[in-house]
């Protein structure tokens, strides 16, 4: 978000030379002070400059024309000029508060926030003035010093209770402190002094920070009617579209979001995640490359990633981006959670028991016990398979990935009638799971009843279990 528009107080001091004049040029240089003063006043800073301009030709080390030169440098944003001016007012005699403070303005709007410290520091030594607090604490905001912009602004709002910037800027600090209460809060107290589309932007923020997504998307809706092509407000609301579970909005969003700036690598991850939960796949997969190309490196990205790939069926993609994912955030549940998924899958059990380990010394899931007894079934560890898959089943007796982990576990120790109750009860309770259909099509194959096999075959590739078809092809069904 772009810095607001400031509103400076600009101070002056405009002081007449000594004693009486009686040379024409001094003449001349005093009339040209005083209408340098009068055309500023009128707002005419273009020959409000050009008098001072003369005026030093005369005076060329005056530090008041300097100072009064530099300020209409600065009316018509020409910073450099006016920094410049500035600099020669202070050597040549100039220690005011308002030199220091105009100075630091000035670099403050360059962007220099580091080297507008000392100015501010300076100013306020010299005069304990409210807006020199504000925008030191503006200056480290944009520094990333949050705490000290919050000492600062929090200093600056007791001298200037209704400075409704102060509250803005306090209010960008709290919410990269994490303090979103305290953030919504500075809100409020801006909008109570100046209806501001920036604060409505924040205060969209800290609803999505605090979990209130329909007032997030009011607030953007209100921001969109004043800034209808702003970027990062159609991002930030598809985020609260997508927390709400509507993704074709959120999906909308994104579109525009990306159209207004095509740069913004953090929109084409919100929209690949929202092409994910379509269950678009391939077109995600488009997205999340194209964010990652633009600088994302972010370890929820990869996560993210390698769980599309996870779904598409990759798995060696799936695992190479999952490791990224935790190499950079070990403590990622989502990127262990499908890395474990992901290792049962490429037949990788002894890293699928390992990360199944450490996943459940942490978070209790019966998913990923389920994971690591059917990798120790594959392993050949019949007896502490049938004790995590128990385990499993008495948090949650009917969950089907268990009731067939157990079946196949008796169908590896080749007891082929004990292992078909499990898997009629698996299909019973979910018959959309071609593997399940699979391991009973095997189980009859054992027990060389060739017709209900080809029968569970045909169903498994139906249900688009690729390994399906090879045992299709290799029994000759029809």
């Amino acid at each position: 978000m772009k810095s607001k528009t400031i509103l400076l107080l600009f101070l002056y001091s405009f002081f007449y030379t000594g004693n009486a004049q009686t040379s024409t040029l001094e003449l001349k240089a005093d009339s040209l002070f005083t209408s340098g003063f009068d055309l500023y006043k009128k707002r005419d800073f273009k020959n409000s400059w050009e008098a001072y301009q003369q005026y030093l030709q005369i005076r060329p080390t005056d530090q008041n024309g300097l100072y009064n030169r530099g300020i209409c440098s600065y009316a018509m944003l020409d910073y450099k000029d006016a920094i410049v001016d500035y600099n020669k007012s202070i050597e040549y005699g100039r220690r005011q508060y308002d030199v220091y403070y105009n100075r630091g303005i000035c670099l403050y709007m360059l962007g220099n926030y580091q080297q507008s410290l000392p100015d501010f520091d300076t100013a306020i030594s010299l005069k304990a003035d409210g807006l020199s607090f504000i925008y030191k604490g503006a200056a480290l905001h944009y520094l990333k010093k949050y705490k000290e912009a919050e000492s600062n602004l929090s200093t600056g709002i007791l001298i200037m209770p209704n400075c409704e910037q102060a509250y803005y800027f306090r209010c960008m600090a709290r919410y990269n402190l994490g303090n979103f209460k305290g953030s919504m809060d500075d809100c409020l107290e801006a909008l109570k002094l100046k209806k501001d589309y920036d604060v409505l932007f924040w205060q969209g923020m800290n609803n999505i920070a605090l979990n209130n997504y329909p007032a997030g998307i009011a607030d953007y809706d209100t921001v969109l009617k004043n800034k209808p092509n702003d970027p990062l407000a159609f991002y930030n609301r598809g985020i609260a579209y997508y927390e709400l579970k509507a993704y074709q909005k959120a999906l909308a969003d994104e579109n525009l979001s990306i159209h207004f700036n095509p740069g913004n690598a953090d929109a084409y991850y919100m929209r690949a995640i929202c092409y994910f939960e379509l269950k678009d796949y391939k077109t995600a997969e488009n997205d999340f490359n194209s964010s990652a190309t633009l600088g994302n490196q972010d370890s929820k990205l990869y996560c993210w990633r390698g769980a599309n790939f996870y779904q598409m069926g990759n798995f060696d993609k799936a695992k190479e981006n999952l490791q990224k994912a935790l190499n950079a955030d070990p403590n990622s549940t989502s990127a262990s959670y499908f890395l474990i998924l992901t290792l049962l899958k490429v037949k990788d059990y002894a890293n699928c028991i390992s990360q199944c380990n450490t996943y459940l010394t942490k978070y209790k899931s019966p998913l990923i016990l389920c994971c690591r007894g059917s990798a120790k079934s594959e392993s050949g560890d019949f007896t502490n398979a049938v004790t995590d898959l128990n385990n499993c089943l008495i948090s949650q007796p009917d969950f089907t990935p268990a009731i067939s982990a157990l079946g196949r576990n008796l169908f590896l120790e080749n007891k082929y009638d004990d292992a078909l109750p499990y898997f009629d009860k698996a299909i019973q309770l979910k018959s959309d799971d071609g593997q399940v259909w699979f391991y009973r099509a095997q189980t009859y194959q054992a027990q060389k009843q060739y017709a209900k096999a080809c029968v569970n075959f045909k169903k498994s590739y139906e249900l688009k279990y690729q390994e399906a078809l090879q045992e299709l092809k290799k029994m000759g069904c029809r």
